[in-house]
């Protein structure tokens, strides 16, 4: 092969976002939204978080279908 296959690669998001948030401790749910480019609402998930725990929340949005999951019980501080 004179270049490698690179297939795997184009199908990598064109970017990512993160955020980093501290919410209260009493905080239990999370509700993610996304937008378009106008502002209006794509998608929208409520996601349950461990309160015994630090909580690693992601989420993948594919036109108005969002995917979200949080980590169960994560031993880091």
């Amino acid at each position: 092969m004179a270049a490698p296959d690179s297939r795997s690669w184009m199908s990598l998001p064109a970017d990512i976002k993160a955020a980093r948030l501290i919410l209260s401790s009493n905080t239990s749910n999370l509700k993610l939204v996304s937008y378009d480019n106008k502002g209006r609402v794509l998608a929208s998930r409520k996601v349950k978080l461990d309160q015994e725990s630090d909580n690693f929340v992601y989420a993948r949005t594919v036109d108005k279908q969002m995917y979200v999951n949080a980590s169960k019980g994560l031993w880091t501080m």
